[in-house]
């Protein structure tokens, strides 16, 4: 009866806590790398927000191959025992023992398939299926049964190892000629050319690399299975290289982290996985070694090596090499703080106003620090603060200008300083909107037309009436009221807009968004931020000037109506929001405070 496992795909609903702990460490999002996609991958197979890693093990199979007929290796066959005696020798001399010795791993040795008669006073694990493959040049290399032993065996190990407390295995073979099969499951099973697949192994030189693609494809056309992937791990397979497959798939069953080592090794993953797909989400790939295809067959499974530092022993020698940055990913999502708890909030929210201060003027603040993408995602809280500073710019302009000319002009030349200064960029986004409104008939259409740079005749239209009612406000207001009152606006306009990102989702995706960026929803600490920002400007104002009448907060809440009636519409025309929409909604709501103002002057003079 053949062996089956039953491997499931990590449950996926922890993803989204375990990336939510990632993000909010005390770093920019992304900034470690392949760490967090390591953190992730772990937690996920540990299914916790805190994995751990326990008795690192290393397994080595051993067994010898017909194919070494051949002459497919410069080593002799020989090598395959003497080497198993060194790893297994009481001072550990082998490649493989100072590294399990350096990083913590215990190493158990397999015979699966030596053809010599192995010590068994120096711990060897003794699953001999037979003393070395058939030659699979004329048949296959083993039948049936022998396979399932050598799956069962490989499982086996691995049952002792879950049972000794170990959570993370990495696995190596000895076997002078296994690179010869493993070139051929790498063909078969990914449909890459096997001259693309054969490399010189244990030393081969141009010439025997030659020889041993003729000898390898002359096995390939004189196979005569089915075809499957079961008849063609047997036909090509060495007993240790099967024995592994068992290994990692009963590793997958038990929900244990599976490092794995080179060309060998990888192969071996990837016939498991034409067997059992799911084992390759509890698969790390340790190391891309210098082993002819191993990169290749690498990219056919979509693997990220953690390292490339040319290695081509085997042994599970890279994949222990890799252990201490798997070891780190797990520190870092159980040890690093985060941004809740973390003194460096400052710096966090430093970088913020950085990044709005950069996004909403054309001053030079970038030239202070690289700025990391991810925290212009989380600037909305921080709008209102942009706006103390072009409001300030306007209010100035407007004072200093009023001393030598009309009120009015000064007032234009106001505006032109805030155009100046911050690129347009409202009004680009007024523009598009009332374009897109106005002349968009579905929501395909409508966001088509925002994102067209080119301003319609709706804009220009639209424009035209903003700036009409605009100049109309020195013609009212005072000087001094009306540079007040341009920098009350300003704040709390802008933390209008950034409540608009609370109420709607974006209208498209991150790819195509315009500047390639999706505002990350405040959460109530950040709400509470804004509103602070947005108001502080007015109420110390009022207070420092008196100014406290009856309809001050009718000028608060007329600005914010006018947003949830422009949100109301988005959602019904667009669903949601777009950077266009952004801008609209400020410089409306800006226009809204401006003219509760006017209606409202009477009481504040």
């Amino acid at each position: 009866m053949a062996i089956s496992f039953s491997i499931a795909h990590p449950d996926p609903a922890i993803r989204p806590a375990l990336q939510e702990k990632i993000d909010n460490l005390t770093k920019p999002k992304g900034s470690l790398g392949r760490l967090e996609t390591l953190a992730l991958q772990i937690g996920l197979i540990q299914q916790t927000l805190s994995p751990e890693l326990r008795h690192p093990q290393n397994i080595v199979f051993a067994a010898d191959h017909g194919i070494v007929e051949e002459g497919v290796s410069i080593a002799p066959k020989e090598v395959t025992w003497q080497q198993v005696c060194h790893f297994t020798h009481p001072q550990g001399t082998g490649g493989v023992n100072f590294l399990c010795r350096q990083h913590g791993f215990t190493l158990k040795v397999v015979d699966a398939g030596v053809d010599f008669d192995l010590p068994r006073d120096r711990g060897i694990i003794d699953l001999k299926v037979g003393r070395g493959t058939r030659n699979f040049l004329h048949g296959p290399a083993m039948t049936e049964d022998e396979m399932e032993q050598c799956l069962a065996g490989g499982a086996k190990v691995v049952r002792q190892c879950f049972d000794e407390g170990s959570n993370i295995l990495s696995f190596g073979e000895m076997g002078i000629g296994n690179t010869s099969p493993s070139s051929i499951w790498m063909s078969l099973f990914t449909g890459i050319p096997l001259a693309e697949c054969v490399g010189a192994g244990s030393g081969l030189d141009s010439a025997g690399i030659r020889h041993k693609y003729e000898i390898l494809q002359k096995a390939v056309d004189n196979y005569a299975g089915d075809g499957s992937p079961r008849d063609l791990i047997r036909w090509f397979g060495g007993f240790e290289m099967v024995m592994a497959i068992g290994a990692m798939l009963q590793a997958a069953e038990l929900k244990m982290v599976i490092l794995v080592d080179g060309f060998i090794m990888t192969n071996c993953m990837l016939a498991a996985s034409k067997l059992y797909p799911e084992v390759l989400d509890y698969a790390v790939f340790g190391h891309c070694g210098d082993e002819s295809g191993h990169k290749k067959v690498l990219d056919a499974l979509g693997a990220q090596p953690l390292l490339n530092l040319g290695l081509r022993l085997g042994e599970g020698t890279g994949a222990i090499c890799a252990y201490p940055i798997v070891q780190s990913a797990v520190h870092m999502i159980n040890e690093m703080d985060d941004f809740r708890s973390a003194s460096i909030t400052k710096y966090f929210y430093a970088m913020r106003l950085l990044a709005a201060l950069t996004f909403f003027t054309r001053l030079p603040f970038w030239r202070i620090r690289e700025i990391p993408a991810e925290h212009f995602k989380r600037v909305v809280p921080l709008w209102p603060v942009a706006g103390w500073l072009t409001g300030l710019v306007m209010a100035l302009v407007l004072w200093l200008c009023s001393q030598v000319m009309p009120l009015t002009l000064a007032w234009i030349l106001a505006l032109v300083a805030r155009l100046l200064l911050t690129g347009a960029l409202h009004e680009d986004g007024l523009a598009d909107f009332i374009d897109g409104f106005g002349g968009g008939t579905s929501r395909e259409r409508t966001l088509s037309i925002m994102k067209d740079s080119h301003i319609g005749t709706y804009g220009v239209i639209g424009l035209i009436v903003y700036f009409m009612i605009m100049l109309q406000l020195p013609v009212v207001i005072s000087r001094d009221t009306l540079c007040l009152v341009v920098l009350c606006g300003d704040c709390w306009a802008k933390c209008c807009a950034a409540q608009l990102i609370n109420f709607l989702p974006y209208a498209r995706t991150e790819e195509t968004a315009k500047n390639k960026t999706v505002y990350a929803r405040m959460t109530l600490p950040e709400l509470l931020i804004c509103f602070f920002f947005g108001l502080a400007p007015a109420i110390v104002l009022c207070f420092a000037l008196d100014w406290l009448p009856t309809s001050f907060l009718w000028l608060l809440l007329v600005p914010d109506g006018v947003m949830l009636l422009l949100a109301w519409l988005m959602k019904r025309r667009i669903a949601g929001y777009t950077g266009d929409c952004c801008g609209a909604t400020f410089l409306l709501c800006e226009l809204s405070f401006y003219l509760s103002v006017l209606f409202a002057f009477p009481f504040w003079s």
